[in-house]
């Protein structure tokens, strides 16, 4: 039964959408582990990133004028499978665009006269069955509390808090954890926290050293050991996709290989509790 695990932040900036590409590429490609990255931000972001990674990509049968059914189409035909790329063997996408801008507005007019808690159950209905399908799920969500973030939060079985080590996101990380336990004790779902990545991590700066001592000190265990550094060769992504061609590609690529390496072991030590 495959996990589903919600990318999170408050605030933007932190490397989020690098972070969920880099652990969906090294899951599918290192680890061979089916995989399905649900682009859940108007951005679009991550679905850029993986699209110019496998610009070979194979389109699903039910295209739209830009060359793919959107997840703002596919929540309003229910039609999840057309909306689903297949990037690779063991990669798919679900993308985004600009248009889901307009997902709060849906929510409105589909909920007018029922349960407005049905609201935040939206996205979760939309991926049913996918656990049957991928062995990880990975949403990577806007830096907001609204609609998406809520919609994520209560699809996931496991939320993942990025946080760049700069005293902002470290804050933004306590209002987010106080928003979960808020959210979990109004509509009562299950999931936990899988942990904390520190991302952009410079030793060169005292602030970011003190950030991360800070952060072990409140969260202790929660906080990754692997730490996510600085590194130049991720801004290329956005530009060029993935790639391991270069020596300082492959050094990136391994800098993420390592967090995914930690992600699976946090993830089957949090299973083996929840089944004890």
């Amino acid at each position: 039964m495959g996990k589903i695990i919600s990318i999170n932040n408050f605030k933007g900036g932190v490397s989020k959408t690098s972070t969920a590409c880099a652990l969906a590429y090294v899951l599918s490609e290192k680890k061979r582990m089916k995989t399905l990255l649900v682009d859940f931000d108007p951005q679009a972001d991550a679905t850029e990133l993986l699209i110019r990674t496998y610009d070979n990509a194979e389109k699903p049968d039910a295209l739209n004028d830009e060359g793919y059914k959107t997840i703002y189409e596919g929540i309003q035909d229910g039609d999840r499978v057309g909306t689903t790329l297949h990037l690779s063997e063991n990669l798919d996408l679900i993308p985004s665009d600009f248009n889901l801008i307009g997902f709060p507005d849906h929510l409105i007019k589909k909920y007018r006269y029922k349960d407005t808690f049905d609201k935040v159950k939206e996205l979760s209905n939309f991926l049913e069955g996918v656990r049957e399908e991928y062995d990880i799920i990975l949403i990577d969500t806007p830096p907001t509390i609204s609609d998406f973030s809520n919609n994520a939060i209560y699809a996931c079985d496991y939320s993942l808090i990025v946080m760049q080590t700069h005293r902002r996101s470290y804050r933004s990380v306590e209002k987010f954890l106080v928003h979960l336990v808020d959210f979990q004790e109004t509509y009562g779902n299950e999931f936990d926290v899988l942990g904390i990545i520190p991302v952009m991590f410079s030793n060169k700066t005292k602030t970011d050293t003190i950030t991360l001592q800070d952060a072990m000190e409140d969260y202790k265990d929660y906080v990754f050991k692997h730490i996510v550094k600085a590194m130049e060769r991720v801004k290329y992504w956005d530009e060029f996709g993935i790639s391991e061609e270069s020596h300082w590609d492959r050094m990136a690529v391994n800098a993420y290989a390592g967090l995914t390496k930690e992600f699976l072991e946090r993830l089957e030590r949090m299973e083996e509790k929840q089944t004890q």
